[in-house]
């Protein structure tokens, strides 16, 4: 996931969002983030579907999110596709 300059690091225990307005909107918890060693505003994400995750743990990551700033609602974007490159009769 890429986030803006100057924004929080995503965390666990916040939402994520995904597809929004799509037929298949998802609605993940955040279980760890960590950040890419390539790009500084890149993160690479470990989520969960809510519904699958347990009671139990569902509480342990909303207090966790809670002892660290507060639940946070993420919306995720699709990266732009690579470009695709043409091929002309002279190519081959």
């Amino acid at each position: 996931m890429e986030i803006a300059d100057g924004a929080p690091a995503p965390k666990r225990g916040d939402l994520l969002y995904t597809n929004i307005g799509g037929s298949r909107e998802r609605t993940w918890l955040i279980l760890r983030a960590v950040r890419m060693k390539t790009e500084k505003r890149r993160y690479a994400l470990w989520r969960e579907r809510w519904w699958q995750v347990e009671p139990d743990l569902r509480v342990r990551l909303y207090r966790s999110a809670c002892r660290h700033g507060g639940q946070m609602t993420w919306v995720a974007k699709a990266l732009p596709g690579k470009p695709k490159r043409r091929k002309s009769i002279h190519s081959f």
